[in-house]
């Protein structure tokens, strides 16, 4: 396969499959020149995106657009800041002295988001933690809500988490009361779940408790009796198995509007599913992946990411056109849907792929600023690729590049690195709080069982949001939205998915290396057992479980969480 893709300018683009394969290796030798000529374009006449061009009114819009984000002097300062000359201590992803040979830079850019991925992927430390705010906030729920269950949706579930991600959790309670948030809320302030006072947003579509964790200071969000999480996070894990280095692609992207502030939706950033939805549109509609010429797995995820933020920087209409990634993906146009945001008229619109009336970046209303980051990465990575082409071009058939090309875009700030390394310092001070949470692996609740048991709770809260949202809708332009799923229809899904046996996915990657970056070769030392230490804790292990399994029947076990030793999550004696 070749190590990049013709130019998405190309007229040909969509002719018949007879492009040899040498013909298209050779355009990879010639990636930098092809996507230089493209950052002169403003507006691409590509046949790869048929949208047409901007109107003159459309283009006039995006000017003014940008002429009151200029206006804001204080946002201006905050965000000028993302884009300096990272030190060298915030790209601690690039691996030195690792003598691999490239082709061109392009190939050097897929090996590094590789890295990138690889830094940002969750120690067994950090996995535990997240496990450990999880049982306690469950925990405490059910100290007086018993027969409440909790299941975490969202990038937990899904495996595609920053460090810094939220925790989004649905608790399912026998309670329709509009006071349960405040009930609950009560509840997390006294038993110390919550570092502050939890904060309860009874207004939105739907109503939600924010807080942060009292140890680990995750910040989370908890919904009620709502089952479009699991739902949405069921069909993203069905299309990462369909596109494996879908994932990959989705991290770096998340971590680049995070390093730009504009990750927030309810502040008009740009969600986590929304970023997944737009680029599983775009390996949906590349041509050369829709005709089999183009796998993205070869050598090609730094080219793919250029020309993602090529597309949707320079080239994509999203005044008229909106994105489905259903029956394959397809562009619509927004005007001829219903399920479509029209005001304001600058957001970009995606069908949710589990609810055909949702659209999911409806709160997305900062899409023009959005775009304009796009549009400056992909120039910053057009030139940083051209530059070290020409800096290496007098080498051997290949070359060794050691130096970041993705730091031109985003870089990891020293309060993220301090973050990650003050939880494995909390690891090493909680150690009998930690043991009660060893395990770093949770098995999710039977989504079939718990839509038997709060069939009532979970239609009133479908009828609420619905009403919310209609109100919604119809100041926004869009028509009525109907309540499609019944009790009936409910049942139905829990009759077909009973025998489901669900699972939170692991990240994309096969192992963190933020120790080894961090703390180098001697993390091994810092974070291991001694061989009479590991007898112990077996010993002990062994002992509990036993003693855990006496007396519990079978219907208890299947919603039980596995008990197993997490293999870097050890070593905290030696601080002591």
């Amino acid at each position: 396969m070749p190590y990049g893709t013709p130019s998405l300018d190309a007229p040909e683009m969509f002719q018949e499959n007879s492009t040899s394969q040498e013909s298209v290796s050779e355009t990879s030798t010639v990636i930098t020149e092809s996507l230089s000529q493209q950052a002169t374009d403003v507006v691409s006449q590509s046949s790869f995106i048929p949208l047409g061009e901007f109107s003159n009114r459309e283009l006039f819009e995006v000017d003014a657009m940008r002429q009151r984000n200029r206006a804001s002097g204080m946002k201006r300062k905050e965000r000028s800041e993302t884009w300096r000359v990272p030190f060298e201590d915030e790209v601690p992803w690039v691996t030195k002295d690792s003598g691999r040979k490239y082709k061109n830079a392009t190939q050097r850019l897929h090996y590094e988001i590789d890295e990138v991925v690889k830094y940002l992927c969750p120690t067994d430390i950090e996995r535990l933690w997240r496990v450990f705010a999880i049982k306690r906030i469950e925990q405490c729920i059910k100290s007086s809500y018993p027969s409440a269950e909790v299941m975490v949706f969202g990038s937990f579930n899904t495996g595609l988490y920053l460090p810094t991600s939220d925790l989004d959790i649905v608790c399912f309670v026998r309670d329709n009361s509009p006071n349960v948030l405040r009930k609950i809320a009560n509840l997390l302030d006294y038993q110390r779940i919550s570092a502050e006072r939890p904060a309860t947003i009874m207004k939105a579509v739907v109503p939600i408790i924010k807080f942060q964790e009292y140890y680990t200071k995750f910040n989370v969000d908890i919904s009620f009796n709502q089952s479009s999480g699991y739902i949405s996070a069921r069909s993203m894990k069905e299309f990462l198995d369909q596109w494996p280095l879908l994932g990959k692609m989705v991290i770096v992207v998340k971590w680049f509007l995070k390093h730009h502030g504009l990750d927030d939706p309810s502040t008009g950033g740009m969600g986590g599913f929304t970023v997944f939805c737009m680029m599983l549109s775009f390996f949906q509609m590349h041509p050369f992946i829709r005709n089999g010429t183009l796998i993205p797995n070869d050598d090609n995820l730094g080219v793919l990411l250029i020309e993602f933020f090529e597309l949707y920087g320079l080239n994509f209409n999203f005044f008229n056109i909106a994105i489905s990634v259903n029956r394959g993906g397809e562009y619509v146009m927004k005007n001829n849907e219903s399920w479509t945001t029209k005001n304001p008229y600058t957001n970009i619109c995606i069908q949710d792929p589990s609810d055909p009336d949702n659209d999911i970046a409806r709160s997305t209303r900062n899409t023009d600023i959005i775009f304009s980051y796009f549009e400056k990465a992909f120039r910053r990575l057009v030139v940083r690729v051209g530059s070290l082409e020409r800096k290496y071009h007098n080498q051997d058939e290949e070359m060794i590049i050691e130096e970041s090309i993705l730091s031109s875009i985003f870089f990891i700030p020293r309060r993220i690195i301090e973050f990650r390394k003050e939880l494995h310092r909390l690891y090493a001070d909680k150690q009998i709080l930690a043991d009660n949470y060893k395990t770093a692996y949770i098995i999710p609740p039977n989504f079939s069982h718990i839509v038997n048991r709060f069939l009532h709770e979970i239609e009133y809260a479908d009828r609420l949001k619905n009403d919310k949202a209609n109100k919604l809708s119809n100041r926004n332009g869009t028509q009525r939205i109907k309540n499609k799923r019944t009790g009936r229809e409910y049942r139905d899904m829990a009759y077909q998915w009973k025998n489901e046996v669900d699972s939170y996915r692991e990240y994309p990657c096969e192992g963190s290396t933020f120790l080894l970056a961090t703390y180098g070769e001697t993390y091994n030392k810092v974070f291991a057992y001694t061989n009479e230490e590991m007898e112990v804790m077996t010993k002990r292990n062994e002992r509990k479980a036993g003693s855990s399994k006496s007396g519990r029947t079978s219907k208890d076990e299947r919603y039980d969480y596995q008990v197993g030793e997490s293999s870097s999550s050890r070593g905290h004696k030696r601080h002591k």
